[in-house]
């Protein structure tokens, strides 16, 4: 990462990306003969289990210049820009939550036109 881009952004999609490439063995537990109970972990990868990322949300910065916005802003943008938007968007396009950072008050028509477009980047995974 250099001075461009956001960093909530970047960390998020590093842990969605980290999640959904996790693999954890399968652990099954049995009794032995002499009753002490065993553990059996899965060594193969074909038997372990990946979490379900579906739900995990990725965080979608935008900000506003003139009349427009623009997504993951350079830098030089950023220092443009008259507001600042982080929305957090699940894979099938829900909000879980808003951070307004910079610059100054947004109407709330504003607000929602930024967050429909967070939400159509944040789906496209």
């Amino acid at each position: 990462l250099d001075s461009d881009g956001s960093l909530l952004d970047a960390i998020s999609l590093a842990t969605y990306a980290a999640l959904g490439d996790t693999a954890l063995p399968k652990v099954q537990t049995f009794s032995a003969q002499d009753g002490e109970v065993k553990i059996d972990v899965a060594d193969a990868i074909e038997d372990c289990e990946t979490f379900d990322v579906s739900s995990v949300p990725v965080f979608i910065s935008l900000v506003q210049i003139g009349t427009s916005f623009v997504v993951d802003a350079l830098a030089v943008e950023e220092a443009c820009a008259v507001a600042k938007l982080c929305v957090g968007v699940t894979a099938v396009g829900k909000v879980c939550s808003t951070l307004k950072s910079q610059g100054r008050g947004m109407h709330p028509l504003q607000i929602v036109r930024m967050v429909k477009g967070a939400v159509a980047v944040g789906k496209e995974r």
